[in-house]
């Protein structure tokens, strides 16, 4: 950010404009990617679960695992 001109020299609160700034952009740039996955990720219940996992165990292990 300092490169860009943004001030490197602590304003009345203590934090220079360029690690405010940094925060800003960081915040920014991770929120869409958070949003997409709380917004389109599929959460299955635990009979959903346990059906969905035993479909992918080798047939031994299925035994084991569906009662």
């Amino acid at each position: 950010m300092a490169r860009l001109g943004v001030s490197k020299v602590a304003g009345p609160d203590g934090i220079a404009n360029n690690i405010k700034y940094s925060f800003y952009v960081g915040a920014a740039v991770s929120w869409p990617p958070s949003l997409v996955t709380v917004l389109f990720s599929k959460e299955y219940g635990p009979a959903d679960y346990e059906r969905i996992m035993a479909s992918r165990m080798p047939p031994q292990k299925k035994r084991d695992w569906v009662k």
